[in-house]
């Protein structure tokens, strides 16, 4: 077993089993906006997404002709990665690899990032600083990951009390944890990465599969349509708490010191 399947609260052959039932490419362009705000792009030329998943998120840096890297632990994901990309006659590179141990030399990259990954590691020291040995001097090292204080927080919260209440099927995602702002720009500073940004972002959540699916036939409609009132009353309003909670990631950045 190595290092990451070890720190991961779920079997590695479930995280293979999550991406078989997901073999289409839905990437979320907002992400792509958001390195397009505080990146200078016409500098980034190599990109390695460590934890890829099926790397729907990292489709865009193909299109503007970055060299693009994937990494995951899965073996389904990978396959469902370059499936989808070949699909598209993208080039790409994906390996099966440890996100603990990149397969890649020092300085390689401009810019590494993830979403969706670090929050089911107990320390993200170990994750982070393979992923700073990897990025070049001045590169970017960049992280989505759920904020504290958030719908998505609570709800999780209240899943795994269901789970082992035994009173719906399971948490589909494994063991994680939600940051704050402070929290991450913490870890963030201690390994010596300079120039950090960091934002939380208002993104609502999709209705056709989380949550709903989660739970008995019956309640589905009905959660469906509490979660559609609640996000649209939210998203018409400016007052930042509510567009705050609406969504669950938190964005941060870092560079490399020179």
């Amino acid at each position: 077993m190595s290092q990451l399947e070890g720190t991961y609260m779920k079997p590695l052959r479930s995280w293979d089993e999550f991406w078989k039932e997901r073999p289409k490419l839905e990437a979320d362009l907002r992400k792509f906006s958001i390195f397009r705000r505080n990146l200078q792009m016409s500098e980034i030329h190599s990109v390695l997404e460590a934890g890829c998943g099926c790397a729907a998120d990292s489709f865009c840096f193909v299109d503007i002709g970055c060299e693009f890297f994937g990494v995951d632990l899965s073996l389904e994901a990978i396959r469902v990665a370059r499936k989808n990309y070949l699909r598209f006659k993208h080039n790409s590179n994906f390996i099966v690899g440890d996100i603990n141990h990149l397969p890649f030399k020092n300085n390689f990259f401009n810019l590494v990032w993830n979403a969706g990954v670090l929050e089911h590691f107990k320390d993200l020291r170990n994750p982070l600083l393979e992923m700073i040995r990897v990025v070049r001097p001045k590169g970017t090292v960049a992280v989505f990951i759920p904020g504290k204080f958030s719908l998505w927080t609570i709800f999780r919260e209240i899943m795994f009390l269901a789970v082992k209440l035994n009173l719906c099927s399971g948490w589909p995602y494994g063991w994680e944890r939600s940051f704050t702002i402070k929290e991450l720009e913490s870890i963030f500073a201690k390994l010596n990465l300079v120039d950090i940004r960091c934002e939380r972002l208002s993104m609502p959540y999709k209705l056709k599969g989380w949550p709903s699916d989660l739970f008995p036939l019956p309640l589905r409609a009905l959660l469906r349509k509490v979660l559609s009132t609640l996000t649209h009353s939210m998203r018409r309003t400016d007052f930042p708490p509510l567009n705050t909670i609406t969504g669950y990631e938190i964005f941060i950045q870092g560079s490399k010191a020179d």
